[in-house]
């Protein structure tokens, strides 16, 4: 898999292959900051890797847009 969030699958799955859970009683925002912070911690997405605009991934996910916002503005705070 490529390290390009922005590659999309092919597959119906979202960019990077995140996915959250609706029924969890993780918030939605925290699911998709867990899950790119692993990303980046596993060494799959590599330091200058370009992460999915945030309407594309907000739209994939079906999230609001500025939910991948403020998980996008956390990531660059930690």
């Amino acid at each position: 898999m490529s390290n390009d969030m922005t590659t999309a699958t092919g597959s119906g799955q979202p960019p990077g292959g995140l996915d959250v859970e609706r029924d969890s009683d993780v918030p939605i925002s925290t699911q998709i900051y867990w899950q790119l912070a692993y990303q980046i911690d596993s060494g799959r997405l590599l330091p200058g890797s370009r992460l999915a605009p945030v309407r594309e991934l907000g739209a994939a996910l079906r999230v609001n847009p500025n939910t991948i916002r403020a998980v996008y503005r956390r990531l660059a705070d930690a």
